[in-house]
């Protein structure tokens, strides 16, 4: 299992730049956590590796809606090709996921002792992943929107549906404005009314139900750009790091990664690379309890608290 990841963004960016030619938009995060967004690569048709940023939590394109419902952070390696959430993923939209570090919990006597792992040698790990892309247009039904012969409609005929309303409801608010404000004074709903003169009770109201609609309005076209997601891909621990969890990421070699990437290869020749291993030059360090909530940030987050030692693959 892997939940919390640490970034390095000026470590990772130069070191990304220099291997894939790719430019890396990250920020600093000690404690990043699902649901957050980070940078992940991607193979374009023509070979070539881009980035892009993602929410890590993988929504799939079929699904209803965004959600946290189910666990979809981490994917198990030996199911992903037929599991339905991730099958078509597996097949034409991998990722591979650069962090500096990450952490796991080990179960003792006294609770989960955390542990941040980490390449001593090298400035990123390579993780393998899987994306997805969704949106409200991509064709899916609307909860509780039902037609005339009670079938859902399409998202894409409801989001349509919904985005008219908005605007006729702003519009309407607006012309409602100019009738109360008076129609020889220009109206710019972005500015707030002229100095010296004064809203009537009247035209504070509309004045709201402008900013209210338009406010509906953005969200659902914000609803309507698609949403980027991915997933971490987990394997069975090696003998090593079974000690301290029974799942662990799957690692890449930066070869592997490229491979990983390449849109046409064989699913057959995938297989290889979800094997349980571990790089040469893994470190564990135990650190303190400190991380255990995400809200912690900063350095504080990675410093040790008993002797490291390495992990041999």
């Amino acid at each position: 299992m892997c939940g919390r990841i640490n970034i390095d963004a000026r470590r990772l960016t130069d070191y990304l730049t220099d291997l894939f030619a790719c430019e890396l938009a990250v920020a600093d995060d000690a404690n990043l956590s699902p649901t957050q967004s980070l940078a992940v690569l991607r193979g374009g048709a023509d070979g070539q590796i881009s980035a892009a940023e993602m929410r890590w939590w993988l929504t799939p394109h079929w699904a209803k809606a965004p959600t946290t419902e189910y666990s979809m952070f981490n994917a198990k390696a030996e199911t992903a090709a037929t599991s339905p959430a991730f099958r078509r993923p597996y097949r034409r939209q991998r990722c591979v996921i650069p962090v500096s570090g990450y952490y796991e919990w080990q179960r003792d006597d006294n609770g989960k002792q955390p542990f941040y792992i980490y390449h001593a040698d090298r400035p990123a790990l390579f993780l393998a992943g899987l994306w997805d892309a969704w949106s409200a247009s991509s064709g899916n039904a609307v909860a509780g929107s039902r037609d005339s012969s009670g079938k859902a409609q399409s998202t894409a005929a409801g989001s349509a549906a919904i985005q008219a309303a908005c605007s006729d409801k702003t519009t309407n608010m607006q012309e409602r404005r100019r009738q109360t404000a008076g129609a020889d004074r220009p109206l710019d709903e972005t500015q707030p009314m002229p100095p010296g003169v004064t809203q009537t009770p009247r035209q504070s109201e509309l004045w709201s139900d402008v900013s209210e609609a338009q406010s509906e309005h953005q969200q659902q076209s914000d609803l309507l750009q698609p949403l980027l997601s991915c997933t971490l891909l987990t394997t069975a621990a090696h003998p090593s790091m079974a000690r301290i969890h029974h799942r662990q990421p799957v690692f890449l070699t930066e070869h592997e990664a490229q491979q990983w990437l390449t849109p046409n290869i064989t699913t057959e020749s995938l297989q290889p690379l979800l094997a349980s291993r571990l790089p040469h030059g893994l470190n564990l360090r135990p650190v303190s309890t400190y991380v255990n909530n995400a809200r912690q940030k900063g350095p504080r987050c990675l410093q040790p608290i008993g002797e490291e030692r390495k992990l041999t693959g």
